[in-house]
């Protein structure tokens, strides 16, 4: 637990920057559909999304009093012995109707960063999966396009992902590092559709699923690198599979 005395402010920051959406989800009861058929027994359900939005929630629930409570030794933990003040940097659009941000603040993430578009709308995900888990996903990014780079504040670790334009996570990562020059930047290379190796050189950490890491195997295969090779050119950084 943090001491009485301490403040919030005095808490180590982790700012996460990108996006919200609004998760459609259909789960099937036997196979997806093929291309042109439709299946007509799924179940419905709208959940709050977004890879930067649960990354936030993610993080402030691991910071929370009860996951603390659990940890064996806290003065082995700097988090668990202090706790972290997580604050998300995003966009919604005025159809929000404070749905995505009710959960990010439930969960205790600071909102005070996330702008309101009000001629925009919300990221919107229609997500399938069968009856295995298997999952097939297609995203509107609506305002998650507008996010601004410079809305980040100072922070110890910073996490971003590829649901927003790269220019503007290569613009949050700068800031952070305007800032705080020994920030630590995490960075979810997902979806990992275009490579962009200035983004990924500019992390301490990478993570990506076994799909995402075979894209930049092949994109730094192709690139002259070792198509193996275990860093895959990121220096001083670690790669870890999720």
């Amino acid at each position: 637990m943090p001491d009485a005395d301490e403040s919030d402010d005095d808490l180590p920051v982790v700012c996460v920057f990108g996006s919200v959406n609004v998760d459609h989800v259909f789960r099937c009861a036997s196979a997806l559909p093929r291309a042109g058929e439709t299946v007509g027994d799924a179940t419905h359900e709208r959940a709050p999304g977004g890879k930067g939005a649960n990354q936030a929630c993610a993080a402030a629930r691991t910071a929370s009093d009860d996951d603390r409570d659990r940890v064996r030794d806290p003065s082995d933990d700097p988090v668990a012995r202090r706790g972290v003040r997580v604050e998300f940097v995003g966009c919604v659009g005025a159809d929000d109707d404070e749905y995505s941000l009710a959960a990010l603040r439930d969960a205790g993430v600071g909102t005070e960063r996330v702008r309101k578009c009000e001629d925009g709308a919300t990221g919107t995900a229609c997500v399938l999966v069968d009856a295995n888990g298997e999952n097939c996903i297609a995203v509107a990014p609506g305002v998650n396009a507008r996010v601004n780079g410079d809305d980040v504040p100072r922070c110890d670790v910073l996490c971003a992902q590829c649901e927003v334009p790269a220019r503007e996570n290569t613009r949050a990562i700068a800031r952070a590092r305007e800032l705080n020059p020994d920030v630590r930047v995490m960075l979810n290379y997902a979806p990992a559709s275009a490579v962009d190796w200035g983004l990924i050189l500019s992390a301490s950490t990478v993570c990506v699923n076994e799909t995402e890491l075979a894209v930049l195997r092949d994109a730094h295969a192709a690139r002259g690198g070792a198509a193996r090779s275990k860093n895959l050119g990121v220096k001083e950084s670690d790669c870890f599979l999720n």
